[in-house]
């Protein structure tokens, strides 16, 4: 999972060119706007080989690095 949580946290830097921390609110607080949401989930299924349904891109999946990696772990399973 760790390895997931690098790879996002470097998708991240490309996309809005700046650090994130794992626990970092992404969408609450406006970091990721729709764009920049979309750019980094085609990343994550390229990297992991799922797809994520547009009615699970939610605050509750996708609002932390942490939150990602742990619903995208879920989708493998």
């Amino acid at each position: 999972m760790n390895e997931l949580k690098e790879f996002i946290q470097t998708e991240l830097k490309e996309i809005i060119f700046r650090n994130v921390d794992f626990n970092e609110p992404l969408l609450s607080t406006k970091v990721l706007d729709s764009i920049s949401l979309v750019d980094l989930i085609v990343a994550i299924e390229e990297y992991a080989g799922v797809s994520v349904p547009t009615g699970d891109v939610t605050e509750e999946n996708f609002d932390t690095i942490d939150k990602i990696s742990e619903y995208i772990s879920s989708l493998k399973e």
